[in-house]
């Protein structure tokens, strides 16, 4: 077929650039008239063996577009196909050949499996942030990167754990094919051999990833600790395979290992930094998982000692109870001196309050248990104060404070009244115990659009700007001479209120 000399010097410009794509010249039924080397490189063939194939054995599913097009058509993406049968992913476009030829078609061909790989990267870190976020513990985050890790980035992939002895316990095994749970369950069970040459030993002793490119049967017969153990890893289909450190600034926590099987992919260095990436990712997740699930148990410890020791305390604070009344009214019926009965007098009140402190403690470890439903019903915010004030009335003219409540008529809310009733006399035993004699404490209820704010004012000492973050955690009272937040003080303080 005869090419113009104006349609051949620009095939011929298009040749010499070395920042084009590759560049092939059909005829009008698609096949390959001319090719530049950029094009036998990206497939493998030789120039005399592509001139007079079909477009379509490089680039299959091309659907008629490599057909003459009357103007440059815009480039799509397809999956090309290499000599040796493996997969790329290229963007391609025909164009009319500029010229009297009208017979003649350029088709231009970018490889992007780079930048198809940076997204698919991009992808996977997405989707590993999501699944770790929701992880409770340490399992939970290695089961979870295992699953994001396939068939994104592997076939299989194995998470194994250093365990509280130092020796590694195989948290995770994934695979895409559900079917094969049964091998993937298998293989959780054969833990690295700590005295036989293994990629996860490597990476945890150096620190270094490893990359094993191609299993060969002598890798299978150094790496395998008995037939057994050999049959299960030909089993996976394992061709190539890589392992790096799971690790978090100055601890080192397990190894992630990705095998690549029937998907025929091979790794390569480049690999190892999306893999280095995940890992860090994962291994964020997992000691972030494994502290909160500390605390959680330290908490749990933590009620648990509150509970058994407010159970524990109560019937012996009962019983001096009852005894320093009996005690009382034997006093009073012999005419014991006043300063006896004010002695008596100052040990019932300190048990009434020691009581009161042990009826938070138990009131406190059932909620944090969730043992303590709220009894919600519609209830007059007026008659919650009224109580409340009722209460610690005589405490307050013990130092001579004044209660003066304003609360706004007819305002109700769906509350639990016993509990909101003690959260009002905290607050107010809270203000009379802090105001100087001669005060007065403000008690005002008032709608803040959709809510109600119930708010107790004083005129005491008040509380350090940089301390109120913290009096309602529990066991917090402000140090008045020193100005500061401090433990130890008898009281409950306002987070167990």
């Amino acid at each position: 077929m005869p090419i113009s000399r104006d349609a051949t010097a620009a095939v011929l410009r298009d040749l010499s650039d070395p920042t084009a794509d590759a560049v092939a010249l059909l005829d009008a039924s698609g096949r390959i008239v001319l090719v530049d080397d950029r094009l036998t490189e990206l497939f493998g063939y030789a120039r005399r063996e592509l001139v007079g194939l079909p477009i379509d054995t490089l680039i299959p599913d091309l659907r008629g577009r490599s057909s003459r097009p009357r103007r440059p058509a815009r480039a799509f993406e397809r999956s090309g196909r290499r000599k040796d049968g493996s997969r790329l992913a290229v963007r391609v476009a025909f164009h009319p050949l500029p010229g009297d030829d009208a017979r003649l078609v350029v088709c231009t061909v970018c490889d992007i499996a780079r930048r198809k790989s940076a997204e698919s990267a991009l992808r996977l870190l997405l989707d590993a942030s999501l699944a770790l976020g929701a992880a409770e513990d340490g399992d939970a985050a290695a089961l979870a990167v295992a699953r994001a890790a396939v068939p994104a980035m592997a076939d299989w992939c194995v998470v194994d754990l250093i365990a509280s002895d130092g020796t590694l316990r195989r948290a995770a095994v994934a695979h895409a094919d559900p079917g094969l749970t049964a091998l993937a369950r298998r293989l959780r069970r054969f833990t690295p051999d700590p005295n036989r040459p293994h990629e996860a030993q490597a990476a945890l002793r150096t620190g270094a990833p490893q990359l094993v490119p191609e299993v060969t049967d002598a890798w299978l017969a150094a790496h395998t600790r008995d037939a057994r153990h050999r049959a299960l890893l030909v089993a996976t289909g394992a061709r190539s395979l890589m392992c790096v450190p799971l690790a978090t600034a100055g601890r080192t926590l397990g190894a992630l290992t990705f095998l690549a099987a029937e998907s025929g992919r091979r790794y390569e260095a480049a690999d190892l930094a999306v893999a280095l990436a995940l890992a860090r990712q994962a291994a964020l997740a997992i000691a972030s998982a494994e502290a909160n699930l500390e605390a959680r148990e330290a908490t749990r410890l933590h009620e648990t000692v509150l509970a058994r020791a407010g159970h524990e305390l109560r019937m012996p604070i009962t019983i001096i109870k009852g005894h320093l009344a009996l005690l009382a009214r034997r006093l009073t019926a012999c005419g014991a001196d006043e300063q006896l009965q004010g002695l008596l007098a100052v040990a019932r009140r300190h048990t009434d309050r020691m009581a009161e402190l042990l009826s938070d403690l138990i009131e406190t470890s059932r909620l944090s248990a969730g043992r303590a439903p709220l009894n919600l019903r519609r209830v007059r915010l007026g008659d919650v104060v009224a109580a409340a004030i009722a209460q610690v009335r005589p405490l307050a003219a013990e130092k001579d404070v004044c209660l003066v409540a304003a609360v706004a008529p007819r305002l109700t809310l769906a509350a639990d009244r016993l509990k909101l009733e003690q959260i009002l006399i905290n607050l107010l035993t809270n203000a009379i115990r802090h105001s100087p004699p001669g005060g007065t404490i403000h008690v005002e209820g008032a709608p803040t659009g959709s809510d109600l704010e119930l708010r107790v004012r004083d005129h005491g000492d008040g509380i350090p700007r940089g301390d109120l973050e913290r009096i309602f955690l529990p066991f917090q009272q402000v140090n008045r001479t020193a100005g500061a937040v401090r433990t130890g003080r008898l009281g409950a303080g306002l987070g167990l209120a």
